[in-house]
């Protein structure tokens, strides 16, 4: 994320840079120790297609929060409006593209586990 953060095409994350990195650094943290906790079989099987959806889903949801903060706290030092009420406004208009950011996160997780299957099959 610090990478991205100055590659973006979208501009420098500036003060939001730190909660775009504990955000992910949250995911990864998250997903590598449930990767320690399934076996191989399941993912390829897909036996457990909906619990990694389903964390997929509030991974982003959770990052999403932590970054509309970020955008609060920034919202706040320019504003002089309380960092509750930055947040709230943040949160609010924000909902649409959460939702979206979230559900087609969740659908990409759904199609991840057919597709390591066949990646599986294909290296074999």
């Amino acid at each position: 994320m610090f990478a991205n953060s100055y590659l973006s095409f979208w501009g420098l994350a500036g003060l939001n840079m730190p909660f775009q990195m504990v955000g992910m650094g949250i995911i990864g943290l998250v997903g590598g120790l449930y990767g320690k906790t399934i076996k191989e079989s399941d993912v390829v099987s897909g036996k457990n297609i909906v619990e990694v959806v389903i964390l997929g889903a509030f991974l982003t949801l959770t990052y999403d929060i932590i970054t509309n903060f970020g955008f609060a706290v920034q919202l706040s030092l320019v504003t002089g409006v309380s960092l509750w009420l930055a947040f709230v406004g943040v949160l609010i208009t924000g909902a649409v593209f959460a939702f979206i950011h979230v559900t087609s996160n969740a659908f990409l997780f759904m199609i991840a586990m057919p597709l390591a299957k066949v990646m599986r099959q294909l290296t074999r």
